[in-house]
């Protein structure tokens, strides 16, 4: 057993009380590895309490112990312990869980490239396809079988993480893995359809609207970049909301001859939210890294997957984003 998994474990058992938390605005490998670990801490007797900033998506309210996701730190009670899951960085939980931590021991489980370590104990393994995967590995360290709703929470994380297995990190470890859980019961055919094949009018209407904001090479050093543009108006005129935007960006990063899609979507009148995508090449590279730019604006990710938030116009983060894109390009080539 890995040290590190074995140290992991030897501290849940000494621990009645833990709360466990993923980033804001969580996807399927953030919920999925939150609510897998409530659950199986819960199965061992456990009081964990999972807690999110933000809402549970509505694609993904269909995962067991979504509804038990609390958004208030007063409701995770005192315990001495808390789980950080699938987050580079402690702030990415938000301000109020953030200052929740001050004075707990923190477990700390992710696959972000940009991950220093926060926790007293770090399990960071930034070449396995998702949190989820890692996960798996902790849950079954003790030869016990995988409950059933812990299944379908890791398999919903490594599914989305993976792209539905289209990503570079769909790797053996990652489809060995998916194959148990599917075994164990999960259905995959439904979490596909919950997850990726039921969509409102709304999100239609809104994928609509930004693509036809789609701007290719904005910039002549900017060659193979394709960018969209999400205003908060957008969300008004297509009554949908934040959640509605995930997965906006695959669009436009699945174009032939893109290197890196860039969406700029509005927060408030002086903050965008910036997502970025780099897509691998067919000569073997590994992609560019634009990790590397979200750290440079206080964000972070993996190297084909990033984000980070720019202040200022809608302009003035364009070119800062530009500034910072344009020698990465470049160094790639």
């Amino acid at each position: 057993m890995e040290p590190t998994i074995r140290k992991i474990l030897e501290r849940l058992q000494q621990a009645p009380r833990l709360a466990v938390a993923a980033h804001q605005n969580p996807e399927g490998d953030a919920l999925g590895a939150t609510l897998a670990v409530a659950w199986w801490l819960r199965k061992k007797g456990r009081d964990a309490r999972a807690y999110n900033v933000d809402p549970v998506p509505g694609s993904l309210r269909f995962l067991p112990g979504a509804d038990t996701v609390t958004r208030r730190v007063e409701d995770l009670g005192d315990p001495p312990l808390v789980v950080v899951v699938d987050c580079g960085d402690l702030s990415r939980t938000g301000a109020a869980f953030s200052a929740f931590t001050k004075g707990r021991e923190i477990i700390n489980i992710d696959h972000h490239d940009t991950n220093e370590g926060f926790g007293a104990i770090n399990l960071v393994r930034s070449q396995a396809s998702s949190t989820a995967e890692i996960i798996y590995d902790l849950v079954t360290a003790e030869g016990q079988p995988v409950p059933l709703e812990v299944a379908w929470n890791l398999y919903t994380g490594i599914l989305m993480d993976t792209g539905s297995f289209r990503f570079p990190n769909t790797t053996p470890a990652a489809l060995r893995i998916a194959s148990e859980l599917v075994a164990a019961g999960v259905d995959p055919a439904r979490v596909a359809r919950e997850t990726f094949d039921t969509q409102s009018p709304g999100k239609l209407k809104l994928l609509a609207r930004v693509l036809s904001t789609m701007e290719f090479d904005p910039e002549p050093r900017l060659s193979g970049v394709v960018e969209m543009f999400l205003t908060q108006p957008m969300f008004a005129e297509t009554g949908t909301q934040a959640e509605d935007a995930e997965g906006l960006i695959n669009h436009p990063a699945s174009i032939q001859g893109v290197r890196v899609a860039v969406l700029f979507r509005q927060l408030g009148p002086e903050r965008w939210k910036v997502s970025l995508r780099s897509r691998v090449p067919n000569d073997g590279r590994p992609g560019m890294n634009v990790a590397k730019i979200a750290e440079a604006f206080g964000g972070g990710g993996h190297r084909l997957a990033a984000g980070a938030t720019v202040t200022g116009s809608l302009e003035q983060a364009r070119r800062a984003v530009h500034e910072r894109l344009a020698p990465a390009l470049l160094a790639d080539e």
